[in-house]
């Protein structure tokens, strides 16, 4: 019996100092208030940890809801390793499980007084160092270790497609080669999963010149790719978002193998919803009308999604749809002013969604949509028309807008500020070079990593640049 006890106490006396060795990896924020700032990394905030008098921890803010698993009901406790229950304003603070890799101390470094008086930087750009090959029409995702994986995409002139993948690491600015995937992919979707995994979709396949309904799935930790579930239908075109529940929703789409056809406006409104437990396709609610073309999907913070533009009947261009996944229907919220195709759909964190530019009549009008309310508005117009831009929801909630195409260059370089306060536009820096079809990515400090290359002849190399402030 006292060789039971002394084991216990030596058992318990590793746990705890196992427990204290994990914490001081991370940076304590008592006193704080909820999402106060919390370190020299403004993308970082205070997280209070329910049902504890633990201390409250500094975290990185903007993980998306849908990786995040609910907390346990019961006790508000995490079934996940290495988590921890908090609440979290952008998952309408609901008690959810947060990885600790995203509140270390490499992420979210301390704060002292001396640099909370810091000036505040100039906006700026820089390059990266060069990709291994010049790419556009390309997917980049953020990885759950902020490494950026870019996947597939034209090459220079479009003369050549790409089955090859990269991933950019910030913290040394590098591009590596990651493992390819089974076929070569443009106009696919890449979704990041609960689990870390990426779920890459569809796509045009040149050397067949058709859409595929092939699936793949790429490991971060294995650096391999395996299929998984094939769609019920080829899609080119189509917009893929990740639901709260971890399901991932495809809707609509280029359904032709052959990719010279006009798209089949029944098979185009069409939408499928992946499940990652079992690895299948399953056809969800259709869409009131086809959507085959560079059409947008935005989760809300309430789970449902919006989705905007394009459409294959002419009269139902500016009609905008709602998806409930609980009732698995669409239904039909308000018309946006203009015909809309190729533009950006930006969340805000009012819960309103922004969309600018776009193939329109007027391409530097912007509205506002309001779910509240089902409503739209025209706000602010951008200092540029652009369409096939990139945009991204900055971390002091203005929206940056960058590149696309006028109608009248290769490629914009100019880059613009969203503010919601003032619903107006403010020019800032612009790019080192011209892009169209720009994507956009916020990394784990702010910082927005902007890729897709210029279609121009001189540039034999691939590039990526950083948008700093």
């Amino acid at each position: 019996m006292m060789i039971e006890k002394k084991m216990h106490r030596f058992v318990l006396i590793i746990f705890i100092s196992a427990s204290l060795a994990t914490e001081m990896n991370y940076e304590a924020c008592k006193g704080t208030s909820q999402y106060d700032r919390c370190s020299t990394n403004s993308a970082c905030g205070c997280f209070h940890r329910i049902n504890t008098n633990e201390s409250s921890i500094c975290g990185f803010l903007w993980t998306s809801c849908s990786q995040l698993e609910p907390c346990r009901p019961s006790d508000n406790t995490c079934d996940q390793k290495d988590s921890i229950c908090v609440h979290h304003r952008r998952c309408h603070n609901h008690p959810v499980c947060y990885p600790l890799s995203m509140m270390n101390k490499q992420i979210c470094p301390s704060i002292t007084t001396t640099t909370i008086s810091t000036p505040v930087r100039e906006p700026k750009w820089s390059f990266t160092k060069n990709r291994n090959v010049t790419r556009f029409e390309n997917t980049a995702s953020v990885l759950s270790d902020g490494k950026v994986l870019v996947v597939g995409g034209y090459g220079r002139y479009g003369h050549e497609c790409f089955n090859t993948a990269e991933l950019y690491d910030h913290t040394t600015g590098n591009w590596t080669l990651a493992a390819s995937l089974s076929i070569e992919r443009v106009f696919h979707t890449a979704s990041v999963l609960a689990d870390g995994k990426v779920l890459v979709v569809g796509g045009l396949n040149c050397r067949k010149r058709g859409c595929v309904q092939s699936a793949e799935l790429y490991d971060p930790r294995t650096d391999t790719w395996t299929s998984t579930g094939s769609l019920n239908y080829p899609r080119c075109h189509h917009v893929a978002t990740v639901l709260k529940n971890g399901k991932v929703l495809v809707v609509g789409g280029n359904p032709e193998k052959k990719l010279l056809r006009e798209p089949d406006a029944n098979i185009s409104k069409t939408c499928e919803i992946y499940d990652p437990i079992t690895g299948m396709w399953t056809l969800t609610g259709d869409m009131h009308n086809g959507r085959a073309f560079e059409h947008q999907a935005s989760i809300l913070h309430d789970g449902k999604v919006l989705v905007t533009g394009d459409s294959t009947t002419i009269d139902f261009k500016q009609v905008a749809e709602l998806y409930d996944p609980l009732t698995e229907s669409w239904t039909v919220t308000g018309k946006t002013n203009y015909n809309r195709q190729f533009h950006t759909a930006t969340v805000l964190n009012n819960g309103k969604v922004l969309v600018a530019g776009g193939v329109a009549y007027n391409q530097s009008t912007a509205e506002l949509y309001d779910p509240k309310t089902g409503n739209w508005t025209l706000t602010g117009s951008m200092n540029d028309g652009r369409g096939a831009h990139g945009a991204s929801l900055l971390t002091n909630g203005k929206v940056l807008v960058v590149g696309g195409d006028d109608r009248t260059s290769m490629g914009l370089e100019s880059a613009e500020l969203y503010d919601p306060v003032t619903e107006s536009w403010s020019r800032t820096a612009p790019m080192q070079l011209g892009r169209t079809l720009a994507q956009t990515s916020m990394l784990f400090d702010g910082s927005v990593l902007v890729t897709s290359d210029p279609n121009v002849e001189y540039l034999t190399v691939g590039t990526a640049e950083i948008y700093s402030y």
